[in-house]
């Protein structure tokens, strides 16, 4: 009985570690936002999975969450991690093309996921809101 409980812990933290890994192999996160009637699309590429949304709310400009910070980025200083993130503003113009697209490269923290740098690698306008 012991044997069977104990086979059966196992196979679900086997399962559990293989669905992470299959929803993580993408390694990419979009996040939706909407400020003032102007949708957002953030997609983050190359940082880590429980500091994406933070970095993406910190792109657009939503600061309401306190700055993480680690013991160990105090005494050892950060851990760096460079990673891109491209931001859609949507329906930001009334002519054709509508919305822009801003491509930064960010650096992050990986102890504690601290928005380090971000450097605008570039912006153009997009089609992909109809006008009218």
């Amino acid at each position: 009985m012991l044997r069977r409980i104990i086979c059966g812990i196992l196979s679900a933290i086997l399962v559990t570690g293989l669905i992470g890994l299959s929803v993580s192999a993408n390694g990419e996160s979009v996040y939706e936002f909407v400020i003032d009637d102007t949708h957002h699309t953030v997609t983050i590429d190359g940082i880590s999975e429980e500091f994406r949304e933070y970095v993406a709310a910190q792109l657009i400009g939503i600061d309401d969450e306190a700055q993480p910070y680690s013991l160990k980025c105090m005494v050892f200083g950060h851990l760096e991690n460079i990673g891109t993130a491209s931001h859609t503003m949507h329906k930001v113009y009334s002519y054709a093309p509508r919305c822009v697209v801003y491509v930064y490269e960010v650096t992050t923290c990986t102890r504690c996921g601290e928005l380090l740098d971000e450097v605008l690698v570039s912006q153009k306008r997009i089609n992909c809101c109809p006008v009218g």
